[in-house]
Order: structure tokens, then sequence, then C-alpha cells
């Protein structure tokens, strides 16, 4: 590509009349070398360009043939001029602005200088005032295992303001005892008797009196405190605060302390470090003198030794204590360090690391250094197993728990009540309450924990029963009870459906005024209430929690939806947003529940969409949509659903069976059960009574025989009546009405309602009247619902066959009762309202104008056959 050259020229001119070199190129590059008036005007015309004091990215300076330069007019000249002008103010309105901008910088960095001068100077006057505070505490915590400087900084200066609040109350305190006292001995020596003075002479502080010291509160101190770290914490406190009038001695005995822990703690192995002659000149003038000083190094895990002579720390001790301290602080993998550099470690080691795991929730790494421990041959002890089957609890390994419970056999540890305790909780969260049971019958002392996991191992494992049974047992042997038991006997009720004694514990509690305001307690006997269908009682403890929460509002959705009150259940979760909650998982599930009772599609797809937003969609909530799209007949939703989901359960697969088979698709129910089968997913009872019940609404008799055998031979499932009554509805629609009845010689159980109504059904279908009358007759003994349909199959049976006499029998027996047959109905969803229509009903607003839509609808067909 050619590049056009510029007349050099013309660029000297512009720049002597004083262009920049960049900007007279550019004219002459932008007018083509025209002249010296045309550049000048590009000038003018682009002064405002961004670009214009940019060099031309195409520029040849090649020297062309002179020719005669145009006369330049004034004009063009006083225009040069003024660009001129014009451009040196420009430049020097913007240097002016850059030196004001740098100025500005200039002052703000002073002033930040400034600043972090100020906070350095004030942190380095606050660091020097709590100096001794400081040490004093890094002492502790140096002990105790604490590596990260600024947590302990921390926890200094919380503990330090609490201390000073305290102090006052105490001095308060004090002064109170003290006039207490002294109208005591007022009251002595005027002769008057002495009241409670019992109780004053022991109320008042035990005071020790030392020539080489100030009183100490030494009993008091160990009186109002009781943990291990407040104790250390008061003592080095009240060290400053009895001596505050001999600073150098206190400054001299904290850094003396500090030696010893701190000689200590790096070199733990060196004897000379761990022992401490008490009658030493230097230990007795620097930290012997203050009782206190050595009350804290007894604390630290010091013994008097040699008849008090001598302040020693066992190895072990300090070893144990160090890696807790590490463990408690949250640094196990320090913790592990230590443990791991200790060349004897004896059992008490062992379970302080062990111990670290377990509160570290690390039940894996348990096992682990508990197989370790088993590997070098150190006997475990009742810490050791009690940890480990804690362990296997919170893995759910029965296997493993099984052999450290023969191993504690063992060792003696079997009526061990600690060990019995943590081989009990396993037993139960593993379901297996009869060895619990037997656990728990050998054990010699059970406390309160132990029936309380045995009443809520029965409960969570379905034998509510069984918990009644031991919660009466533990009445008898006057143990009280708590919330948990409380909780596990509501449970109880629940899963033997006792309404009557969920009344007796309600009642038990009012009472007792036992947690009457324990929102836990007031959740449960809403769920309790809801699931043995007493609805209204649990509105009324819904309504009486003066604290709702989310669970028990999804409770009582659940509870709504299971008792057929869908409108209840919509209203209450619309209505729990007025409370500030946001309907969680157990209320969408709950809300699900009901459109699948009323086929509210438009409710389900709004769930859906809410879900979709604020939830994570597992397999419980997927599994409900499923159940709500097929029941509200949408099975492309159903389908598109399933398929989305990556991670399908049993439940899952054993929803969508049953969704094709209740809309008669039999061969997509058996495929999705062939696609369960590949994706090595184990079909159980659940699965077989759905695909049975598909293949016997699609008439898929050979497959359903297929199936129902290879369920007993291949998957050793045994048939329950539910399964049998499939067998026989599907034998029957088929027409094998003697096959279906022939059935009952292979079953273990005697025949259910719903298998003789299936075979009824078929025989009144194919006209098996022989068998069907005995079938009738078994019908009749097991006492049918009155309100059911099954009467009007026995008259319309008979009425088949022809035998008048037992149809008016039959009809007279259900006037007699009150029986009639529920008709069927249809149900529309128009505009979110649903409409119901029975047959012969004329109650609906708008029937005359959905008979005359009839009409034409009907004389439209009739037309379109003609």
């Amino acid at each position: 590509m050619d590049v056009q050259e510029v007349n050099k020229k013309l660029v000297d001119e512009l720049e002597e009349m004083g262009f920049p070199l960049a900007l007279a190129m550019r004219a002459v590059y932008h007018t083509g070398n025209s002249s010296l008036e045309d550049a000048i005007s590009w000038i003018v015309d682009h002064e405002n360009d961004p670009d214009i004091d940019q060099m031309p990215l195409v520029l040849v300076k090649i020297e062309i043939e002179d020719f005669e330069a145009s006369s330049v007019s004034e004009e063009v000249k006083l225009s040069a001029q003024r660009l001129r002008e014009k451009s040196r103010k420009r430049n020097k309105e913007e240097y002016m602005k850059s030196a004001s901008n740098r100025e500005k910088e200039r002052i703000r960095v002073g002033k930040e200088l400034q600043e972090t001068k100020r906070i350095a100077e004030e942190n380095e006057r606050k660091r020097s005032l709590s100096i001794y505070m400081h040490i004093l505490f890094f002492m502790f915590f140096f002990l105790m295992g604490v590596c990260f400087f600024n947590h302990f900084i921390i926890i200094s200066f919380i503990a330090l303001r609490k201390a000073e609040k305290n102090e006052e109350n105490r001095a308060r305190e004090k002064v109170r005892k003290k006039l207490q006292q002294d109208k005591v001995e007022r009251r002595g020596q005027s002769g008057l008797p002495l009241q409670n003075q019992a109780s004053v002479k022991t109320s008042l502080p035990v005071v020790q009196e030392n020539k080489e010291m100030l009183p100490v509160l030494s009993t008091e101190i160990d009186n109002r405190l009781t943990t291990k770290v407040d104790l250390m914490r008061e003592y080095l406190r009240s060290l400053r605060r009895y001596n505050k009038d001999d600073d150098i001695k206190v400054k001299r005995a904290f850094e003396t302390l500090l030696i010893y822990v701190r000689n200590v703690a790096r070199d733990p192995d060196e004897d000379k470090y761990r022992k401490i002659r008490l009658s030493n000149p230097a230990f007795k003038e620097r930290v012997g003198i203050f009782e206190q000083g050595v009350k804290f190094l007894e604390l630290c895990g010091f013994e008097r030794v040699e008849g008090g002579k001598y302040l020693f720390l066992p190895k072990d001790r300090f070893n144990t204590q160090l890696i807790a301290s590490y463990a408690r602080t949250g640094d196990v993998e320090f913790a592990r360090k230590v443990f791991d550099k200790i060349p004897d470690r004896r059992v008490s080691v062992w379970n302080a690391m062990i111990i670290a795991y377990s509160r570290k929730d690390c039940p894996d790494k348990v096992i682990n250094l508990y197989h370790e421990l088993i590997s070098e041959c150190v006997r475990p002890d009742s810490s050791t197993f009690t940890v480990a089957l804690k362990a296997c609890t919170s893995l759910v390994n029965l296997e493993m728990g099984e052999v450290i419970r023969k191993l504690a056999i063992k060792c003696g540890y079997e009526h061990d009540v600690f060990v019995a305790s943590s081989l009990l909780n396993l037993y139960a969260k593993c379901g297996k309450m009869n060895e619990a049971l037997k656990v728990f019958d050998r054990m010699p002392k059970r406390d309160v924990v132990s029936w309380t996991t045995m009443i809520t191992g029965f409960a969570q494992s379905g034998g509510g029963g069984e918990a009644i049974d031991v919660y009466q047992r533990m009445r008898m042997e006057n143990i009280e009870v708590d919330i948990i038991v409380i909780l596990g006997l509501i449970q109880a009720c629940v899963n033997v459906e006792n309404t009557k004694l969920g009344l007796s514990v309600h009642g038990y509690l009012i009472r007792k005024h036992l947690f009457a305001m324990d929102v836990v307690v007031q959740t449960s006997l809403v769920d309790m209430y809801a699931k043995t269908r007493n609805i209204e009682l649990a509105c009324r403890v819904f309504e009486s929690m003066q604290y709702k929460n989310i669970v028990a509002c999804s409770a009582l959705i659940s509870g709504y939806a299971q008792n057929g009150l869908a409108g209840n259940a919509f209203d209450l979760l619309i209505e729990m947003q007025s409370f500030r909650f946001k309907p969680d998982l157990a209320s969408i599930v709950g809300a699900l529940l009901a459109c699948s009772q009323t086929g509210y599609l438009n409710h389900a797809r709004s769930l859906h969409g809410y879900a979709i937003k604020n939830l994570v969609i597992d397999q419980v909530l997927a599994t409900a949509l499923i159940d709500a799209y097929s029941k509200c007949g949408s099975l492309p939703y159903v389908r598109n659903l399933f398929d989305i989901m990556t991670r399908k359960d049993l439940v899952m697969w054993n929803a969508m069976i049953a969704s094709y088979g209740m809309h008669g698709h039999g061969n997509e129910a058996l495929a999705v059960f062939h696609k369960m089968l590949e994706a090595n997913s184990k079909p159980d009872h659940t699965t077989f009574a759905s695909l049975l019940s598909a293949l016997s609404h699609a008439g898929l008799v050979q497959e359903g025989r297929l199936w129902f055998n290879l369920m007993v031979q291949e998957y050793s499932i045994e048939p329950a009546d539910k399964h049998y009554a499939c067998m026989a509805d599907l034998l029957a629609r088929g027409g094998f009405v003697e096959e279906a009845y022939n059935l009952i010689g292979s079953m273990k159980v005697e025949p259910g309602l719903a298998f003789w109504v299936a075979l009824l059904s078929g025989c009144h279908n194919h006209g098996k009247f022989f068998i069907g009358e005995m079938v009738v007759k078994k019908i009749l003994e097991l006492n049918p619902d009155v309100n059911s349909g099954i009467y009007a199959l026995i008259s319309n049976f008979y009425a088949k066959s022809r035998k008048w006499d037992e149809v008016a029998d039959i009809r007279n027996a259900m006037k007699k009762t009150g029986t009639k047959k529920v008709p069927g109905h249809s149900v529309v969803d128009v505009n979110g309202k649903l409409h119901t229509f029975l047959m012969e009903d004329k109650s609906h607003f708008e029937y005359q104008e959905i008979l005359k839509v009839l009409e034409m609808l009907d004389l439209e067909m009739t037309s379109a056959d003609e």
C-alpha cells in the first residue's frame, strides 16, 4: 500500500508560525499538501480533536520538489496567531491544574502519615500500660497451647475488662459482710441473742495470716470459681491486687513464673525444668513468698512431692494437658505434632489425642488412632472404648462397634457405665433396639441419659409401644424426666397413633408446669396432633404458642394436607410469611401434598418456581413435585423433572413408576423400572407394588406374571397383601379369574379386603358367578366400611346373575345402615378456582350455560359422524 508523502517546506513554515511538529505534519497530511492556508484552516476546524497533538500514524519524511508557496492572507495569519495563543493558554492551565493536584496529593499524604504516626503512638502507649497483664495471660495461654498471639491479646482484654467490672461488686460484698459481722459482735457485746451466727461465720472469707505477705482469700477463690482456667486467672489477679504497693516484687514474680512455664513448654524432656525446690532461696524470694504464685504452678500441673519439699510436673501429665490444651483452642494439627513427638506414650496420652479428634468431629481419625493404639500393644481403658464407640455411632458403623465391644468385654469393661452408655447409643442409632435393650438391662447403674436413649431409640425406630413401656419403667424407678424424654414420648405417640396417650402426656406437662414456654415441646405437640388426625387440637396448640417458628408452621401445613384441608394449608403457607418466616423444604412439601389432593396445577407450578429460586431441589422435594404433577395430570412435567435430577433415590424411582401406572402407561412404567435396575438401584416391596399396579391398569398380564415370580425368586421379597391384591386385579381384569382365585393357595397370610374386592370385580366383569358368590361371602365376613362402594358392587354382581332376592337383601341392608355409594365426581381448575361436578348435580351456578355448551358439542359430534 502506498503512503502519502508530506511537503517538508509547508511543515517548516507551520513550525515557524509556532505550531508543534506533530500538529503541522497532521495538518499537511490531511490537506494533501495543497497549501499553507488549507493546512491552517484544517487546524482551526479540528483544534478540539482528542488526538490533535498526536503524531500521524503514517509519516514519510521525504523531500519533494519545491513550489511557490501560496500567498497567505492576513486573516489566515490572524487565525494562526489566535491558535498559538489559545494553545499556550491551554498548556498553562493544564500545568497549573497538575501543580494544584500535586499539592493536594502532598497534603493528603502528609495527613495520612501524621494519622499513622498518631495511631502508632497511641498503640504503643496502650501496650506499655497493659504490659504486665499481657505477660500474666501470656503465661497461662502459652501453657494451654495458644499459638496465635492476636487471639491471646483479645481474650486477655476481655478477661481484664470483666475482672474490673466484678472487682467493684466483690468489694461491695466484702463491706456488706464486714458490717454484718460488726453487727453480730455488737449484739454479743450488748448481751442480745445472736441470729444466724453459724451462717454468718461460714459466709466469712477464710483469711490466712502470713508475716511475709498480705492476706489472700484462697478459700473464697476456690469456692467461687470452679474451672481451672478461672482459678489460674484469679490467682494471678489476686497476686497483683493484694500486692499493689510492691510492683517491683510482683513484676519479678510474673517474670519468674513466665520463665518456669516457658522452659517446660520448650523442653518438656528436661527434668530440671519440671522440678522446683521450694526451699531454693531464689524461688522463695521471687515466687515462694506469694501463695498465689505457688497455687498457679500447682494448677499448671506441678505436684508437691518428697514431703512437700519439691514441686514436680510429671511428664505424662504435661503431655496430656498440652495436647488437650491445643485441642481446646481448635489447633488439632499442632496437638498431633506434639503427640507424634512423644516417645513413650501411655494410654492417657492416646486418650487425649483421641478425645481431641472426637471434639473436632473427626470420627474417621478417632477409629484410625484407635487401631494404632491396638497395634502398639497399649491397653485401652474406659475412656478409649467410650470415645471409640461414639465414633462408630457417628459413622453408623455397627460392625466396627461390635469389634470394640468384644475387646472391651475382654479387658473387663463389660459393666462399665460409660462404655455401656456409648454402646447403648450405638445400637439405638443403628436401629438394633433388641441388642440395646439387652445392654440396658445388664447395666448396673442407669442414669437419665440411658433412659432417654432407650425411649428416643424405640420412638425413632418405630417402636412406639416399647418406648412407652420403657417410660413406665423409668417412672417406677422415680427417675425425673427431662425435655428429651418428653420429646421421645411424644414421637412414640405418633408412631403408635395413640391420641389418648398423647393427651395424657400433654396433660402431664400442664399439671407439672413443665416446659410451659418451651417452643420445642409445643412444636412437637403440634406435629403429634396433626399426624394423629386431631387437627383441631394441633391448631389450638399452634395458636397458643407465644413464639411461633417455621417448624411448627410446616408441621401444621403438612397436617392440614394429610387431613384433606388443602385450603387451610395454602392459607397458612401465606400467613406464615406475615410472621417473616420464609417457607422451607418441609412447608413446600406439605403444600405440594395439598396440590396433589386438589389438582391445583397452577399452585404446584408456583411452588416449583419458588423452590428453584430459594431452595435446593433434593430427592425429597423432587419426589413431592413428581407426585403433585402426576396427580394434577401433567405427565410431561413429571418426566422433565425426573430426567433433570442427576441423583435419584429409590423413593423417586417408585414415584415415577407409580405416576405412569396411575395414568395407564404400563409400558413406560416398565421401561423406568428397567432403567432403575441399570442404575444399580435395588427394588423393594413398594417398587413391585407400583409396578404390578401399573401393569394391571395397562392389561399387561404376561409381564405381571413374570415380575411377580422374579420378585420372589430373584429379589427374595415375600409378597404382602398389596402385592396379591395387585395380582388379583391384574389377572381378573384380563379374564383369568380362576388363576387369580388360585393365588389364595400360595398366600402365607389371610387375603385382605382389597384382594377379595379385586377378585369380585373380575367375576362381575367376566360372568364368573360361582366363584363370585364365594367371594361375596368372604367380603361380608370382613364387614367393609358402610360408606364404601363395595355393597353397590355386590348388588350389581347379584343383579347381573339375576338373583333378585339377594339384590333386595343387599339393598334393604344398605337402607337400614344408611349406606350410600359415594358418587364419582370430576374437578376442573378454572382460573385458580376448583369446580366440582357430580352426576345429575344441578347446583352449579352456571348449570344452564354448561347444558347449552354440551348440547352444542353433542350436535357437532353427531353431525361429524354423519
